[in-house]
This record gives structure tokens, C-alpha cells and sequence, in this order.
């Protein structure tokens, strides 16, 4: 019987050019179908419980960051010594941004000029900055370049008060020797 059901299948496959299945087949056929179904089925409400945990830790990860930026933000809740720390720090950062502001400050100078040693320009350089500054004019330059120059002068004439006193010792050592 089974034969006579594969021969039919093959004339009417024959017959019509498009196989023919039985009803056993169609019936294997649907029940795969159902169980492809179910399975696609119990896929998709697995895949909205992973949904549903991933908004839920979201969520949660959200109000967690959201209480973090409320207890750094309240005073009370903070470390004092943490608080203090950060005090100290601003403020010595707040100091140094006003010694920048005042060192960069533009003040006038005018270097002495005369014919002889000091006819030429002076050339000034700070942490890799360098100014040519002209002598006998009047200009503007950052207060640090001033200071440096001021603390160079200062330099010179204590340089020139030790040239003199040791000179000046030399001489009265060399009468005393009759040199």
C-alpha cells in the first residue's frame, strides 16, 4: 500500500509538475510549524523579560547615579576633611591665577641710554620668552621682564659696591705693605 501511495504521489507530481504530499507529510509539516511557532514564541517572551531586567538595571543604575550627584552636592553628607582639602586646593589655585594676572600685567620702563657702555638694546628672557627691549624709550612690558630687569640692576651696583670695597681694601693693604 505504501507503494501504491509513492506511485500516485509520482503520477500526480508527473501530472502536474509541482510534487504532492500526503496527509501524514502535511500533518508532520504543521506540527513542525506549531513547534516552530511555539519555539519563535517563547523566544520573544524571553527576549522581553531580558528587556524588561536590562530597563529595570537602567533604571536602577539611574537612580543610583542620580542619589550620587545629590551627595556630592550636599555639604552635609561630605568628608570634612575631604572638604577642606578641596577648599585648600581651590583657594591655592585661586592665588596662583592672581600672581599670574599680576606678573602679566603690562607696566612702562625705560632703560637709561647713553654713548657709551649702555647705547645698545637689552635682550630679556624668561622661562624661554625672550623681549628686546630698547633703551632711552619708554615701554610696555610684562611686570616679570621689569622685576628681572630691576633684580639685574640691583645685581650690578652690588657687584660695583664689592668691586670698590675690595679695591679699595687691596689699596690700603698694598700702602700698609708699601707695594
Amino acid at each position: 500500500m505504501a507503494k501504491e501511495k509513492e506511485n500516485a504521489a509520482l503520477a500526480g507530481e508527473q501530472a502536474t509538475g509541482t510534487p504532492t504530499m500526503t496527509a501524514e507529510e502535511m500533518q508532520k509539516m504543521l506540527e513542525e510549524a506549531r513547534a516552530a511557532k511555539e519555539e519563535a514564541k517563547s523566544a520573544q517572551e524571553e527576549a522581553r523579560a531580558i528587556l524588561e531586567q536590562a530597563n529595570a538595571a537602567l533604571a536602577a543604575a539611574k537612580e543610583a547615579q542620580e542619589a550620587q550627584i545629590g551627595k556630592d552636592a550636599s555639604s552635609d553628607d561630605a568628608d570634612p576633611e575631604e572638604d577642606e582639602e578641596a577648599k585648600r586646593r581651590r583657594l591655592f589655585e585661586e592665588e596662583q591665577e592672581r600672581e599670574r594676572q599680576y606678573m602679566a600685567e603690562k607696566v612702562p620702563i625705560e632703560l637709561f641710554k647713553d654713548n657709551g657702555k649702555y647705547k645698545g638694546d637689552v635682550l630679556v628672557c624668561v622661562n624661554g620668552e625672550r623681549f628686546l627691549i630698547k633703551r632711552g624709550v619708554r615701554v610696555e612690558v610684562p611686570r616679570y621682564v621689569a622685576l628681572v630687569l630691576e633684580e639685574s640692576a640691583k645685581q650690578d651696583t652690588a657687584t660695583a659696591n664689592l668691586i670698590e670695597s675690595e679695591s679699595s681694601r687691596y689699596e690700603a693693604e698694598a700702602a700698609a705693605l708699601n707695594i
